[in-house]
């Protein structure tokens, strides 16, 4: 299962988010739902860096990443926070909380 976590305020700005684990639907390396996760992360992380000033720190290694803005994001920060945000919760609506657990973390 990948398990994400949305880090935000008590204001409910986006601060980041978390994505550990595989989703089991398939064999590593053909499993659909964790190459969908993993790309709305990526592009998130690489968006954010393109086309805005905000600054963050990003890691990642085999199942995990982590994104956490330094700031209280920009408006297009946000957007893209928001936008990621509702591409991993259509992939666990269409495919089930079997494979993907989305929680919220007051940071």
């Amino acid at each position: 299962m990948i398990k994400i976590i949305l880090f935000k305020d008590k204001e409910h700005n986006p601060k980041g988010f978390q994505c550990s684990g595989h989703a089991g639907y398939s064999d590593y390396g053909t499993d659909i739902i964790c190459a969908s996760v993993s790309i709305l992360s990526q592009n998130t992380v690489n968006s954010v860096e393109m086309f805005t000033k905000d600054k963050f720190d990003y890691s990642e290694d085999d199942g995990y990443s982590k994104f956490v803005f330094k700031d209280i994001p920009s408006d297009a920060g946000r957007l893209l926070f928001n936008s990621f945000e509702l591409g991993v919760k259509s992939i666990r609506d269409s495919y089930g909380k079997k494979y993907i657990r989305i929680e919220n973390q007051e940071v």
